[in-house]
C-alpha cells in the first residue's frame, strides 16, 4: 500500500495479482493433499477388510482341522456363482468347501472378499504344518506411475492351525 502525504492511494494492479497467484497456490496444495487424504483412508479401508477376512478364514480353518481346505480349485480362488453347498450331513471337506465360498463370496451376495474389495480374490494354501491364507485385490489410480499405496496389494497371513 502505497501513501502519499495523507492521502492513502491503495494496492498496485501487480500486488493485487501476486497475493491472488500465492492464494491460488496454496488452494491447489490444499487441495491435492485432501485428494491424497481420501485415497489414503480408501486404502486404509480396503487392508482393514482384507484383515478382517483373513481372520475370518483363518478362525474357520481352526475350528474345522481336518477339512481339505487346499482341494478346491486353483488356490481355491471359487467363482461366486450359485453352487451347491451342504446344508446337512456335511464332512470336513463340505464344512471347507463351504467355509471357502463364504468367505470368499460371503452369504447371499453380501460381504466377502469378492465384494468387498476390487479385484478380490483369496487362496487358501496348506504347507507342511501351517496354513497361509492370501487375499489379494487392486487398487486403481488416476495418476500413473506414482508410488505409494495404489496398484496390485497382496495380505498373507500364516498360522498354525
Amino acid at each position: 500500500m502505497r501513501t502519499r502525504g495523507d492521502c492513502v492511494a491503495g494496492f498496485s494492479l501487480l500486488e493485487v495479482l501476486v497475493a491472488i497467484l500465492l492464494l491460488s497456490v496454496a488452494l491447489l496444495g490444499l487441495a491435492r493433499l485432501q485428494t491424497y487424504s481420501m485415497q489414503t483412508t480408501n486404502s486404509a479401508y480396503f487392508r482393514s477388510q482384507a484383515t478382517a477376512l483373513a481372520n475370518d478364514m483363518i478362525e474357520r480353518v481352526r475350528l474345522n482341522p481336518e477339512g481339505n481346505y487346499s482341494s478346491v480349485g486353483v488356490d481355491n480362488l471359487l467363482d461366486c456363482g450359485v453352487i451347491d453347498l451342504c446344508t446337512t450331513a456335511c464332512d470336513a471337506d463340505d464344512l471347507a468347501v463351504r467355509d471357502l465360498y463364504t468367505v470368499q463370496c460371503g452369504l447371499a451376495g453380501d460381504g466377502g472378499v469378492h465384494y468387498l474389495l476390487p479385484s478380490g480374490a483369496m487362496s487358501v494354501r496348506k504347507k507342511i504344518d501351517s496354513y497361509e491364507v492370501t487375499i489379494q485385490w487392486h487398487e486403481s489410480d488416476q495418476v500413473e506411475n506414482r508410488v505409494g499405496a495404489r496398484g496390485d496389494h497382496r495380505l498373507k497371513m500364516e498360522f498354525v492351525p
